[in-house]
């Protein structure tokens, strides 16, 4: 990597003016300029007969058995896996199960699979135990170990070629390092597509209030947070009379306040964080698009309509299930995999709703991905070439994967209507990836969500920014300083 000739962070204070801490990703105003979409028209990333990339590798070669060795940690919140052990009639995992057997037929190799917490892999780095050629780790572990030299940059593997449009190109431009990609994601899995952030959209309740179809007013470019915020304050009702919202009232909107900021600052465009010439990371020089976003988004957190279902502890399965199915919820951002594990035995009627955009303005719609695995190469790993050709072949023969999770099970198993479809595509190749999130520079990303998680406004952001801002600029030049030094 090429030492870094100039470092200039623009120096922020909180004095004569408001000082704010994002900016749209576009570095301007969130939204602007839209057009709008018809139904049928949303289309997925490119698949099969739509130019899905063929790989350079060769039809034949022999890896003479090669043990291909694999390292995740089990997540209960997604598909995380890659490797099944056999065949079930379920279309992902027979997917994955059949695309292993074919390659490793193919080119003569074998696969270890091995499912051990994180710590083995720490462990061996640290005695430098060539034990892992690839290890599935969440991204937040990725970015922290990054820092620490574990990983290989990815761009520098023989036979791995990342421009590939199997390859998550999206991720790959906003996720790298001063040119450099220490963890990739693409069709080779599904656990980021599972943990995508969306709206449930209770349709049953909607029309027995006589809210719009919002289908049409997604189609249209104009499903907003104002407009969210509207229609649960229309249904949001405490019944019980205890001055709170809760499982026992009907429920306006529904979060999940371990993942608060995140997937309505993407939604908006708004990043705390951005990148210089370089390709390094670098905290944004204006923090008012970023209070905008926290003024608009604070109508739905509204403590008279939203409710935080990880208050119900061990209960919120069975909560989640019953305040849908008794029509006493409108709203619930979530991740995709709760259609499979949480929505499959509910009987009410419910569809799928993009992430709101903060005006109608706004371009597109635009969503996060909850903390999910990437991929990455230890720096114990002496078979690089081997590593890269393999995960290349699994990731270029990964077409029928991505058909398996997204049209044999989510479009025809998971969600109720084609609309719910369309709306998921409407967001899935526009995802927003913030550094400032994963890495939560001097606490500011904490600091910030816990402010708003408390207050539900931004009334005390500015504060909040001003005693975390030089903690938060310290940390950003450690990061640069260290990555400067690979």
């Amino acid at each position: 990597m090429k030492k870094l000739t100039a470092l200039l962070l623009a120096l922020l204070t909180v004095c004569s003016s408001v000082i704010v801490l994002a900016s749209c990703a576009d570095g301007k105003e969130p939204g602007k300029g839209t057009e709008p979409v018809t139904r049928g028209e949303t289309q997925p990333p490119e698949e099969s007969g739509s130019g899905y990339d063929k790989s350079d590798l060769p039809d034949s070669y022999d890896l003479d058995g090669y043990l291909f060795r694999f390292m995740y940690t089990e997540d209960p919140l997604s598909l995380n896996m890659m490797f099944p052990e056999e065949s079930i009639a379920e279309p992902v995992n027979d997917a994955m199960y059949s695309r292993n057997q074919s390659l490793s037929e193919k080119y003569n190799f074998e696969i270890e699979n091995n499912n051990l917490p994180v710590d083995a892999l720490k462990s061996s780095i640290a005695a430098q135990d060539d034990l892992f050629d690839v290890c599935s780790v969440f991204l937040t572990t990725a970015v922290s170990k990054m820092l620490e030299s574990y990983f290989y940059d990815m761009n520098d593997v023989v036979n791995l070629n990342l421009t590939k449009n199997y390859w998550d190109q999206n991720f790959n431009e906003q996720m790298s390092i001063g040119d450099a990609l220490y963890y990739v994601c693409g069709d080779i899995g599904v656990a980021d597509d599972d943990k995508l952030m969306v709206i449930m959209y209770n349709r049953e309740m909607a029309d027995d209030y006589g809210i719009e179809n919002l289908y049409d007013v997604a189609y249209a470019g104009n499903w907003t947070y104002d407009l969210m915020a509207k229609y649960a304050k229309q249904v949001a009702s405490d019944l019980n009379y205890d001055n709170k919202i809760d499982e026992n009232d009907v429920v306006g909107f529904m979060y999940a306040s371990n993942n608060l900021m995140p997937p309505h600052l993407a939604a908006c465009l708004t990043n705390l964080c951005v990148k210089d010439d370089f390709d390094l990371p670098m905290l944004v020089d204006d923090f008012e698009p970023f209070i905008a976003v926290c003024d608009k988004i604070s109508g739905i957190f509204d403590d008279t309509l939203a409710f935080d279902w990880l208050e119900m502890g061990s209960a919120q399965v069975a909560g989640i299930q019953s305040l849908v199915n008794t029509k006493h919820v409108l709203f619930q951002n979530m991740i995709l995999s709760q259609l499979r594990r949480l929505y499959r035995d509910i009987e009410a009627g419910f569809g799928i709703l993009p992430m709101p955009k903060y005006d109608d303005l706004q371009d597109a719609y635009s969503t996060s991905i909850y903390v999910f695995d990437v991929l990455t190469i230890p720096n114990t790993n002496r078979h690089l070439a081997e590593t890269g050709f393999i995960l290349e072949a699994l990731a270029a023969g990964s077409e029928q994967l991505t058909d398996s999770y997204y049209h044999k099970c989510l479009e025809s198993k998971f969600v109720r209507d084609e609309e719910s479809f369309d709306m998921i595509n409407m967001m899935r190749s526009n995802v927003t990836y913030d550094l400032a999130y994963y890495c939560d520079f001097g606490g500011l990303y904490n600091a910030i969500s816990n402010s708003f998680l408390k207050t539900k406004n931004s009334n005390e952001m500015v504060s909040t920014i001003a005693s975390k801002l030089t903690a938060a600029e310290d940390a950003v030049e450690r990061f640069i300083s260290y990555v400067d030094a690979f």
